[in-house]
């Protein structure tokens, strides 16, 4: 079972019985079990864990799993990149593991779902270290990726944009966002193209819109990313479940029939 709920800021899944391989990706992680269930990570286990950007990671617990992403534009996630908690297990309050064991994910649930969010966090980054907001011109880049079907677009047209040499954009990209602008879109591209698989697309026709080379390229990221494969947990055998936040929510289990190839 895979349920998704997607904010700008953050992305929130409940998973059961999705037995991830070990991945990594360009955002902060925590996952979080209820207070009756445990997570496990190699041969230790407790209640939540929070893994950095690109930390190599693979987690199992027999309940329900509740686990936040943080868009890397988040500032806490840029926060995290320069001064980032060590990978593993941390205290995580008690009310955050009994509000997420009751909560359905809803269109409306982002005010609860970033409540436990931020408490997360407080146990992680102290608030006054958030990253300082984006530089405007980088800010309006971000936008401009974000309004992009494809996520595949040229540093050079980027920089332009803003009127930078490529060379400045890319330094000043880097420095403000902790990670290489490659990386950022290549995140982006590999969301847009499962969220449109989620919604019925087959994966090669979300693979061609997000701008991958075909469907492999395509499947190899996200597996890569995420520990699963895209068939797995998007396909017409997924008991899935997508919420984006203030609009439409869309579910499937076995007897629906999407087209995949």
């Amino acid at each position: 079972m895979l349920k998704i709920f997607l904010a700008k800021d953050f992305y929130y899944l409940q998973s059961q019985g999705v037995k991830a391989q070990r991945h990594h990706h360009a955002a902060p992680q925590i996952s979080v079990v209820g207070p009756q269930d445990v997570l496990f990570w190699g041969s230790e286990q407790g209640g939540g864990l929070f893994f950095p950007p690109e930390c190599p990671h693979a987690v199992e617990s027999p309940g329900l799993i509740h686990t936040f992403f943080l868009n890397p534009v988040h500032p806490a996630a840029r926060a995290m990149a320069e001064k980032t908690p060590a990978e593993g297990f941390f205290r995580v309050p008690q009310e955050v593991r009994r509000q997420l064991t009751g909560l359905r994910p809803l269109p409306d649930s982002g005010a609860a779902l970033r409540g436990c969010l931020d408490l997360l966090l407080g146990e992680l980054v102290d608030s006054r270290e958030y990253a300082e907001p984006l530089d405007e011109r980088i800010r309006e880049v971000v936008d401009s990726i974000d309004r992009l079907e494809q996520k595949r677009i040229a540093a050079e047209e980027l920089a332009e944009q803003i009127a930078l040499s490529e060379s400045r954009f890319l330094h000043l990209f880097k420095e403000e966002m902790k990670m290489t602008l490659r990386k950022y879109l290549l995140w982006t591209r590999v969301l847009e193209g499962a969220r449109r698989v989620a919604l019925g697309e087959s994966i090669t026709e979300a693979a061609h819109a997000t701008g991958f080379t075909d469907s492999a390229h395509f499947a190899r990221s996200f597996k890569k990313m995420f520990g699963l494969t895209l068939s797995g947990a998007l396909g017409q055998e997924a008991d899935l479940q997508l919420v984006m936040e203030g609009g439409l929510t869309s579910s499937w289990g076995a007897a629906t029939q999407r087209k995949l190839e």
